[in-house]
């Protein structure tokens, strides 16, 4: 989806791109970062991370929504310190609907990133990115906390929204893959971000 940009990269195809259509991955990952909480049928993993960590949240949306090249994504997930709990679900694989494939949140302070795993290659790549933590904020001035008045004056009127959520569909992107932007409410201001990319 193509927005007022949160961040600036290359044009490219998402190398996985093949092997998830991306109305299902988006619906999948929707499912994972729509929540705060752990999902009931997902496995919640790992304890509390001591490591420090240090996320750039631009360079988590590159690594999502606009990857430089073939590893550029993996790089990114390699680069990430251990998460403080990892949420998994298993789902179908959408060109093999027998065969099972996984889409693990790790969740850090303030953000989590989203992966989908291909069981049959074993590639993983990000497809969503959420933001819960005000020390965050998008290369477009997106933070939580704003105003909705703050939001509209950055992002203009959601393609669909209701008191609690606005959704924003970007799907002819000058620099990178279609994609859905989140934006939660609480109390009139922001409460959580989150970048969910289509994939093909």
């Amino acid at each position: 989806m193509n927005r007022s940009q949160p961040h600036g990269a290359a044009r490219r195809r998402c190398p996985a791109a093949s092997s998830a259509p991306r109305a299902l991955v988006l619906a999948l990952a929707v499912a994972l970062v729509g929540c705060g909480s752990p999902d009931a049928s997902g496995t919640a993993l790992a304890a509390p991370g001591t490591a420090p960590e240090d996320i750039s949240l631009e360079r988590a949306l590159d690594a999502t929504l606009r990857p430089s090249g073939p590893g550029a994504a993996q790089a990114f997930l390699a680069s990430l310190p251990p998460p403080r709990a990892v949420h998994e679900r298993s789902v179908s694989n959408p060109q093999d609907p027998g065969r099972k494939d996984t889409l693990r949140t790790l969740v850090f302070r303030g953000i989590a990133v989203t992966v989908y795993r291909v069981s049959a290659s074993g590639k993983r790549f990000p497809v969503a990115v959420k933001v819960t933590g005000k020390r965050f904020r998008a290369p477009d001035g997106l933070r939580v906390g704003l105003a909705a008045s703050q939001v509209r004056a950055v992002l203009g009127a959601p393609s669909a929204r209701s008191p609690s959520l606005w959704r924003y569909r970007r799907t002819q992107p000058r620099d990178g893959a279609p994609f859905e932007l989140r934006v939660h409410f609480q109390g009139g201001r922001v409460s959580a971000l989150a970048w969910v990319a289509y994939r093909d």
